[in-house]
């Protein structure tokens, strides 16, 4: 009986033994794992820096490779735009008298303008947008011609219409004085499409 107790025992301290072994060995495997998730995260997070530093790079590249005799940059921005959308188009229109009638009829007040147009409901929505400030000079009164050329030199860059389509606009454009020469002042907002970072 004695012999048997002092098996079982023997063998209830090899259980233990194992179970503590594998314990450790399975406490290793939730770390490794939880190192691995880590660093799976970190090369995502390269990654995506990695690709958006690449784009913005091409970005840099196509504005400056695409400027025009006469043009310089001044200044390079990302903004939030919000632009007014229309919804739908609500008919409005006055109220006829039909000529059969003899009785006067009251006409009743439309919102909206008073010849019967249609109104037309918005919705704003928010974009990102690239915003190039820059000028041009020594064009001999060639000025505008050259921003004109550099904003379609933009608008047929393979690389900029894939990031912003047709959305590519001149907002302004401003004359002033530099010494004797006319110096043109410009800005122009490159949309990004919705899909875009």
């Amino acid at each position: 009986s004695s012999v048997v107790a002092v098996f079982y025992s023997t063998r209830y301290k090899l259980v233990e033994y194992e179970k503590a072994k594998l314990s450790a060995k399975l406490e290793g495997v939730r770390q490794a794992k939880k190192k691995t998730t880590v660093a799976a995260k970190k090369m995502q997070d390269i990654r995506t820096l990695t690709e958006k530093k690449f784009k913005w790079t091409l970005v840099l590249n196509e504005i400056s490779m695409t400027a025009t005799r006469g043009i310089w940059l001044r200044s390079m921005s990302v903004e939030e735009m919000s632009v007014q959308k229309p919804v739908k188009e609500i008919a409005v229109s006055r109220e006829k008298k039909a000529p059969a009638e003899k009785k006067e009829v009251k006409k009743k007040k439309v919102a909206g303008k008073p010849d019967g147009s249609k109104k037309t409901a918005t919705e704003t929505e928010t974009y990102n947008v690239i915003k190039i400030e820059g000028s041009c000079s020594g064009g001999a009164g060639q000025e505008t011609a050259l921003i004109g050329k550099y904003l379609k030199s933009l608008r047929d860059s393979v690389y900029f219409k894939e990031l912003f389509g047709s959305n590519i606009d001149l907002s302004g454009m401003n004359q002033r004085k530099m010494g004797e020469a006319d110096v043109f002042d410009f800005t122009i907002y490159c949309r990004l499409k919705k899909d875009k970072p």
